[in-house]
């Protein structure tokens, strides 16, 4: 006849369990998040593709928001539309709530780019591979000349959420696209300092 677990080995069994998920939780969250990061920098990168091919076949003109005299607006998010083959590379996939959330992690554009009336150039960018274009951040925010796909002022924002704030929802970073096409992750650091800040949106020549 077996001798069944004693007390003692069930609670040496149970420490050893709990000392294993205390080890290897945080180290699948740091990979799920690391996942998350290299699909939302995917969506950067074919945003740009997006943004290029509008641009070639506008004579070089890049998408910006218009009024219309109805009251109405384009938005860049629609007119990338057609170059893009599905909606959801609209939205950050760390995102809470997705689409029907009223505060939706999406992408932001430089406001001199994509400004009111304002149609940027492919010849204005002196510097394209280091002259940041688009970066992640809410639906309502505006700061530091950003402003949201589809939105751009503060009235966009539910009470409580700071349209001040930058979004850095991948490891202390950000997904960043370039106006050469290109993108990549740049720790907090580079939008914490101002100079550095400038130095993305607006090289020195």
């Amino acid at each position: 006849m077996r001798k069944g677990f004693t007390l003692i080995e069930l609670l040496v069994v149970i420490a050893i369990i709990a000392i294993l998920a205390a080890i290897l939780f945080p180290v699948f969250a740091r990979a799920r998040e690391k996942a998350r990061q290299s699909a939302c920098l995917s969506n950067v990168k074919q945003l740009m593709v997006a943004v290029l091919m509008y641009a070639q076949d506008y004579d070089g003109g890049y998408p910006s928001r218009i009024d219309h005299s109805g009251g109405g607006f384009t938005w860049p998010m629609y007119l990338l539309t057609p170059y893009v083959k599905n909606d959801d590379i609209f939205l950050c996939p760390v995102a809470r709530g997705g689409w029907s959330s009223p505060v939706r992690a999406r992408y932001g554009v430089q406001w001199d780019r994509w400004g009111t009336g304002f149609k940027g150039t492919d010849d204005s960018f002196t510097r394209p591979a280091e002259t940041a274009y688009l970066q992640e951040g809410y639906d309502c925010v505006y700061v530091h000349q950003w402003m949201a796909l589809n939105c751009y002022s503060r009235s966009c924002c539910p009470d409580g959420v700071d349209p001040t704030v930058h979004d850095l929802p991948h490891n202390d970073g950000s997904n960043i696209g370039y106006a050469d096409g290109h993108a990549k992750w740049l720790h907090k650091t580079k939008f914490d300092n101002w100079s550095e800040w400038l130095e993305l949106h607006n090289p020195s020549k």
